[in-house]
């Protein structure tokens, strides 16, 4: 009885092959005989591509040669395997277009190393820059589309997973002698836990893009059939249809029928398609995004760093701050015991909590410091005294967030107080979406597509530098020579209980000749990182446990903007007691709860509404609000978008939980949908942004029986 069964898979890319594909399969028992079978056809090429099973472990590997594939089950493979001496054996070229995340992943999983060379950057211009299969096919000559070909790579459906490690050996075998050359992947170069704590992020990061809808409804103003295309006007940002090699697009329309289309252009509001041959130009009613949108400037630097430091073009060492935050034997032992009080700063009017992280986050002898507590404590305020000293010693200094709002935000708090800087945000959330936003520091906003034209003039005489985190990754920044005129030297990063660890790594390594200090600010008892619902094994710098040290970590114990009773009510929940509150209000009338018993949730894409609640604050602004400075929160971006319908106001003051950066509202109306939001999110948690703001007053609208 042979140790394999046959199958096929049918390939429609390249017509001069056949389209029926042989695949061999091998039970994990067999792997052996497998292996023993790759040895003897001994192609120049393998492809490679990863089966996972449900829970994320690897199920099976797809090994492939320009004319078959050889799937090996790999559940319960033993560690002395020959398959680990095939993987990491020099004479075979293995080849991958994400080869060094396959890497990780196989040694974390199956305990291998691994040898093999990324196709994604084998003919790429740089790293930075990694082509998609379809880029790399189109550079062959070859037209292959690329919404059909790049999204097998985020399939784990066994045909898609044969055909891509297919499609690779195709490509690869054209570029034999580059093969050769170029440096590989080797996962024997790094220690082991260098190689687990890379494998771990890779593991997070993937499990991430798993959790993100592959299918995602547009909220939609007109669309318009031109003979060029078709126009679509978006009215939500969150929805927004963008260009991207793996997504299409579906109009459906009145009649009932559908139009596909692909996203080629995006200005403003305003996206440009192109249909996938004739439709019937008409009325539509629904339009739907299909697949995952391309990486962003961020996710590309993180997967160069970790292929250069497995082709051995890059070291984990070479960053002192990835040393302090992932590997904590590494940290200096000898941090001064004291931090020396710096320059006067008495200007600021600080209190002793804000003050004693003040002179932390100057102190040239601590290079690590976390400053945390809830909205109203002053974190602001801190960081803004940190940046007006710098400015005032010509001390160039980055200050970034995770959101566009908390930068403006700092933006605004930096002007009142005289100091000398640029806010630099791209031109894809600017333009025609948040213009009004940035009113108050429109005299300091650069766009980030405008840096091309004279960005050492734009930049000036400011050491100061604000802009989003994932700003830092865009290549625009380092090819104009931002980064040699202000250089990155310090970096106060806001926002930071919100963002997971693996966010850092790159950035780290790519600042490592000049980063000097790190300040993080946040509040670990507001909202977790992004995705930590979905992958619970994401963390935030608060949550490492060798950082929790007195020189490092600074609580700002007193809050100004909630009043008494809902400071205390903070304080005892979450702060341990340790929150202190000055506040005029003092009694319990503050808040006030509004029962809308009619009230039903309702599905929208992939949030929720509910009308009633929302017709509820609707009447609550226009009879009592509507003079008065006030704000709107709600736990979700759909709720959110259909209260602003609504209000039919110019610019209503309406957010979702996450968003709402404590804004100067004496009045908050936050409106909790039923107890899916429960079920979903943790309670306190969540409550805790909406509450601790700057109130005189709090309505909550929701079921009475909540």
């Amino acid at each position: 009885m042979s140790g394999y069964s046959i199958g096929q898979f049918k390939q429609i890319f390249f017509p001069d092959s056949r389209p029926n594909v042989v695949v061999r399969r091998y039970a994990t028992k067999n792997v052996d005989d497998a292996v023993e079978y790759l040895r003897e056809i001994s192609p120049s090429v393998l492809g490679i591509s990863l089966h996972f099973s449900s829970q994320g472990s690897i199920k099976a590997i797809a090994f492939a040669t320009p004319t078959q594939v050889v799937w090996v089950s790999t559940e319960k493979l033993a560690p002395t395997s020959g398959l680990g001496t095939l993987l990491r054996d020099a004479s075979v070229r293995l080849a991958s277009f994400d080869m060094a995340q396959v890497a990780l992943l196989i040694y974390k999983d199956l305990g291998f190393h691994v040898r093999g060379v990324d196709m994604s950057t084998l003919i790429a211009p740089s790293t930075r820059a990694p082509f998609s299969p379809s880029t790399f096919a189109q550079k062959m000559g070859l037209a292959l589309p690329s919404h059909k070909l790049d999204v097998l790579w985020d399939s784990n459906e066994e045909q898609d997973i044969c055909c891509s490690a297919f499609l690779t050996a195709k490509l690869a075998q054209v570029y034999d002698s580059t093969i050769e050359w170029t440096p590989k992947v080797k996962t024997e170069i790094l220690e082991k836990k260098q190689l687990l704590c890379l494998a771990d992020i890779v593991t997070e990061r993937r499990q991430l893009k798993a959790a993100e809808p592959v299918r995602k409804q547009n909220d939609f103003a007109t669309v318009q059939f031109t003979k060029d295309g078709v126009l679509l006007q978006n009215s939500r940002y969150k929805t927004r249809v963008r260009r991207g090699e793996k997504t299409m697009v579906e109009m459906e329309m009145e009649d009932g029928s559908t139009i596909h289309a692909k996203a080629v252009a995006m200005k403003g509001r305003q996206t440009t398609l192109h249909m996938s041959g004739f439709g019937a130009p008409g009325a539509v009613s629904k339009v739907v995004v299909r697949g995952r949108e391309d990486l962003t400037c961020a996710e590309h630097a993180f997967n160069e760093f970790i292929l250069l430091v497995l082709t051995g073009q890059a070291s984990m060492d070479a960053s002192e701050f990835i040393c302090m935050l992932w590997f904590p034997e590494l940290l200096n032992p000898n941090v001064s015991s004291s931090v020396q009080s710096r320059p006067d700063l008495s200007w600021a009017n600080l209190n002793d909590s804000q003050r004693a992280a003040a002179n932390a986050v100057l102190s040239p002898e601590v290079p690590f410091c976390l400053v945390h507590g809830p909205p109203g404590t002053g974190k602001t305020t801190v960081i803004a005294a940190a940046a007006k000293t710098w400015d005032s010693l010509g001390q160039p200094a980055w200050i970034v967030a995770q959101s566009n709002v908390a930068v403006k935000n700092i933006a605004e708090a930096l002007v009142k107080r005289g100091v000398n800087f640029k806010l630099i945000v791209s031109k894809e959330f600017h333009f025609e979406w948040h213009e009004h936003i940035y009113e108050r520091v429109d005299d300091v906003l650069i766009r980030s597509d405008d840096l091309g034209e004279d960005g050492y003039r734009m930049i000036g005489e400011s050491a100061i530098i604000l802009c989003t985190l994932s700003m830092l990754s865009n290549p625009v920044l380092q090819e104009k020579g931002i980064y040699d005129q202000v250089p990155a030297e310090r970096l106060i990063i806001d926002e930071a209980s919100q963002i997971g660890l693996s966010e850092y790594m790159h950035v780290f390594h790519q600042f490592r000749d000049d980063l000097v200090k790190v300040c993080f600010f946040g509040d670990p008892c507001q909202l977790p990182p992004y995705g930590q619902e979905s992958v619970p094994s994401l963390k935030s710098v608060f949550q490492v446990k060798h950082l929790r040290k007195p020189l490092i970590q600074y609580l700002l114990d007193t809050q100004y903007r909630m009043p008494s009773p809902l400071g205390d009510f903070i304080s005892k929940e979450m702060y341990n007691r340790k929150l202190r509150s000055q506040h005029e209000i003092k009694g319990p009338s503050c808040v006030r709860f509004v029962d809308v018993y009619k009230g039903e949730e309702e599905k929208s894409g992939t949030s929720w509404v509910n009308q009633e609640e929302a017709r509820t604050i609707v009447h609550l602004v226009n009879n009592y609000y509507r003079l008065k400075d006030y704000a709107i929160i709600t736990p979700y971006d759909a709720q959110r978008n259909i209260i602003e319908k609504m209000l039919n106001m110019e610019t209503p003051k309406v957010y979702n939980v996450d968003s709402f950066q404590g804004l100067p509202s004496p009045c908050i109306s936050a409106p909790f949908t039923d107890s899916h939001f429960y079920k979903v999110m943790r309670p306190i948690t969540l409550l805790s942004p909406s509450l601790a703001q700057p109130v005189l007053a709090s309505c909550i609208p929701g079921r009475g029986s909540m």
